[in-house]
């Protein structure tokens, strides 16, 4: 995929791998979960292969990351969402460092004693699944995480912010359910008014970032209306998206600024 929809986005500039993020943003899931699952969605664009960056971080009290999505060093991409005290990282064939724009998803939940006694994990790049993994016997919901982290983990022990992502972000969700692959590949874009006059049961999605608040401030709105507002780390992070003149424009750079502008209608 090398195109996206949505009404803006933010470019990430950490250093990669065990040390100190500076650009990143964190919210709070305000969530109990269930045996639905949880699905993670969002669009980025990176050519960076310097080291691990991490895209969301989901801990608990004790800073531990049971739920997470990052890309490795080579630009393949790894998830993770834990419950019932098992869990295993999936990840991607597929590498996405290539500077073009590419979505992710990841979905888990628990099919114990429906049709399979297993918890099941899928990992999708682009709308095609890419790994999935079913955890045998473990059953459970995903572990409920109070706060979690877009572009950067959160270290085990410290609390502390790694790890971070070093590229561009659009679009960022969080649902309380797994999203099936047809509705991943239906969504892919939507903005929130196209999910709001979809199939798609909205309910179920409890963060939905498009990043075109105002780019003087910190705050990221949910547009799900269920209140997670994000905040930024830094206000450097927003990247302009609209032309007054000609309205939003894929991929342009306009005054020598580098400012990208995006074309809303899927070209």
């Amino acid at each position: 995929a090398g195109g996206f929809i949505g009404k803006g986005c933010i470019d990430l500039s950490n250093t990669p791998g065990n040390v100190a993020a500076t650009e990143y943003l964190t919210a709070s899931s305000g969530q109990t979960f269930t045996n639905a699952g949880l699905s993670i969605d969002t669009w980025v664009k990176t050519s960076d292969s310097s080291g691990i960056k991490f895209l969301f971080a989901g801990f608990e009290a004790s800073y531990t990351n049971y739920n997470k999505l990052y890309i490795l060093s080579d630009g393949r991409v790894t998830g993770r969402i834990a419950g019932g005290g098992t869990s295993a990282d999936l990840t991607s064939t597929t590498a996405i460092n290539d500077g073009a724009w590419h979505h992710i998803a990841l979905t888990y939940y628990d099919d114990t004693g429906v049709d399979e006694p297993n918890n099941i994990q899928r990992l999708y790049i682009d709308g095609k699944m890419e790994a999935e993994d079913y955890l045998i016997n473990t059953g459970g919901s995903p572990y409920t995480f109070n706060t979690f982290h877009v572009g950067s983990s959160y270290t085990s022990g410290d609390g502390e912010a790694k790890y971070g992502y070093v590229g561009d972000m659009a679009r960022f969700s969080v649902w309380k359910g797994a999203l099936t692959a047809a509705e991943i590949r239906e969504m892919m874009f939507y903005d929130w008014a196209g999910i709001s006059g979809s199939s798609i049961d909205q309910t179920k999605c409890f963060t939905w970032y498009e990043f075109s608040d105002s780019q003087a401030g910190t705050s990221v709105s949910d547009m799900s209306g269920s209140g997670n507002t994000g905040t930024l780390t830094a206000t450097g992070a927003w990247v302009a998206m609209v032309d007054s003149a000609s309205g939003p424009i894929l991929g342009d750079t306009i005054g020598g600024d580098g400012a990208l502008f995006f074309k809303n209608d899927g070209g």
